[in-house]
């Protein structure tokens, strides 16, 4: 008997892995549960289709009476006989939904839209469902898997998957911050450090704008990228193809959806010494990357592009700035902190075939990128 659920609905769930195509009734799913984002939508799905060579669809959900009430949705990709899977968001934060109507005991509020839970405000969020749980051991039971990776952000599938051999469970810190304020309450809500890095920035003659187009924007994106990776030795993935692919894909026609790129420059300076790269849907700004010169370092630029676009967002009507995970570097994690963003902690779950470890490592080793970075 699935725990959490109505006894009288529980006999009457069925359970299919759906390869392709989006599941009928998935951005019904998305509206109705109200842990949901953008970033769990048809859209935003076949985005990231994009990103992965040969990869297709992947959903693993459960119906009632033909109506789908929960799913876990994922991008598969094809190695040969073996695969790859990546549940979305890929990399943000995610987990299964569930439509109010299977849950007995969970809270029911109105759908939030693009809005997440907040543990802060809501803890009862946080509670186990066995019908979660048994999608998740679905997802990673699936044959032939060289490596699957599961965000599982209000905690939903319990801990059954750490019974399953090879399968391993990090906590990543995630950091948001609430927009629904005014200027005067969002800079009071800055470390005197950074409100001083802000400063700092604008007596060096920092000036930021946001890029007309995603695609006028990306030329700087790219210096940077090469920069850093030049001078400091840093392997950013294929986050160029990330970017490049979103910003065909929606930044230049009008969409709920928009990329949205800033830029810092200085006086005398040829090229702009620090952009920002955000992922913008209603109600919510997802940061993506933030990148910055020694120059641009120096003189705090990223401090300033990240103020100005958190201004932007609060203007908009915005009322979360995602500033993502901070991937357990602790001096990444107080630089968000810094803005008075709240940490959120999350389960990451993956299982990797010792093949695949080994792939890996020898990559890191050689120095090579690996073709999907998450």
């Amino acid at each position: 008997m699935l725990s959490g659920i109505d006894p009288a609905l529980a006999g009457s769930l069925r359970f299919r892995t759906i390869r392709g195509t989006t599941p009928a009734g998935w951005d019904e799913l998305v509206r109705a549960d109200a842990t949901a984002s953008y970033f769990m939508t048809r859209n935003w799905w076949n985005a990231c289709l994009t990103l992965v060579p040969r990869s297709h669809q992947l959903a693993v959900t459960a119906w009632l009476e033909g109506r789908l009430v929960a799913g876990i949705a994922a991008v598969e990709q094809e190695l040969g006989p073996w695969r790859r899977v990546f549940a979305l968001p890929m990399g943000t934060h995610g987990g299964v939904l569930l439509h109010p109507k299977v849950l007995r005991d969970a809270p029911r509020p109105e759908p939030a839209g693009d809005l997440p839970w907040w543990p802060d405000r809501d803890p009862r969020w946080f509670f186990e469902s066995s019908l979660a749980a048994e999608l998740a051991l679905r997802l990673f039971e699936l044959p032939r898997l060289l490596e699957c990776h599961f965000f599982d952000a209000a905690g939903r599938a319990g801990e059954r998957l750490a019974f399953l051999p090879g399968v391993q469970c990090s906590f990543p810190v995630q950091r948001l911050l609430a927009t629904d304020r005014s200027t005067a309450e969002l800079w009071g809500g800055l470390s005197s450090r950074c409100r001083n890095k802000v400063r700092r920035a604008q007596r060096a003659g920092v000036r930021v704008n946001r890029a007309s187009a995603p695609s006028a924007g990306m030329a700087t994106v790219v210096h940077l990228r090469e920069e850093m990776q030049r001078r400091r030795g840093l392997d950013l993935g294929v986050s160029d193809a990330l970017l490049k692919n979103l910003a065909e894909s929606f930044g230049d026609s009008p969409d709920a959806f928009r990329v949205d790129i800033w830029h810092a420059t200085l006086p005398h300076e040829p090229h702009p010494v620090a952009a920002l790269v955000n992922l913008a849907a209603p109600h919510r700004i997802q940061n993506h990357a933030a990148l910055a010169s020694d120059r641009g370092r120096a003189v705090a630029a990223h401090n300033a592009l990240h103020w100005a676009a958190i201004q932007d967002a609060a203007q908009r009507g915005c009322r979360i700035y995602d500033f993502g995970l901070s991937e357990g570097l602790p001096g990444v994690d107080a630089f968000k902190a810094s803005f008075g963003a709240a940490p959120v902690r999350m389960r990451a779950w993956q299982r990797i075939h010792p093949s695949m470890r080994a792939v890996k490592a020898a990559r890191r080793r050689w120095g090579g990128g690996l073709a999907l970075t998450v």
